[in-house]
C-alpha cells in the first residue's frame, strides 16, 4: 500500500474538516444576526424624536445627533413612526380664523398646530 497517499487523503480530509468548522462558525453568526433583527423591539414613543438631522445653510443634511434635545435652528426631527395628528375640531378651526383675521396667518396657525415650522 502506499503511504504518501494516505497521508495527501488524510490531510484533504483534515482541510474540509476544518472548512466545515469555518462554515458552521459563519452559520451560527449569521443566525444570531437574524435573531437580533427579528427580535421585538421596544416600543417608541411616537411623539419623542429618536434622532436630530442637522441641516446647513443650503438645506443638505449634514449630520446626525441622537440626544433628545435640538440645540440650534436647522434641524429636523426624526421618528421610526410620523407622529399621529388630528384634525382640528370646527371650534379650533373657528378660533384660529377668529384670532388671525387673514388667510396667510390663518395657513400658518393650522401648520404650527401640526407641528409644520419653518
Amino acid at each position: 500500500m502506499n503511504h504518501t497517499k494516505t497521508f495527501e487523503a488524510i490531510n484533504k480530509l483534515k482541510d474540509i474538516e476544518l472548512e466545515l468548522h469555518r462554515l458552521k462558525n459563519a452559520l451560527e453568526m449569521a443566525n444570531k444576526a437574524l435573531d437580533s433583527l427579528c427580535a421585538p423591539q421596544p416600543k417608541q414613543d411616537t411623539n419623542q424624536p429618536v434622532a436630530w438631522m442637522d441641516i446647513d445653510e443650503k438645506g443638505a443634511a449634514s449630520g446626525l445627533r441622537y440626544w433628545s434635545e435640538p440645540d440650534n435652528r436647522h434641524e429636523v426631527a426624526l421618528y421610526t413612526t410620523p407622529p399621529q395628528r388630528k384634525p382640528l375640531t370646527d371650534e379650533e378651526i373657528e378660533q384660529m380664523w377668529e384670532r388671525t383675521g387673514d388667510y396667510e396667518s390663518f395657513s400658518r396657525a393650522i401648520e404650527h398646530a401640526h407641528g409644520i415650522k419653518e
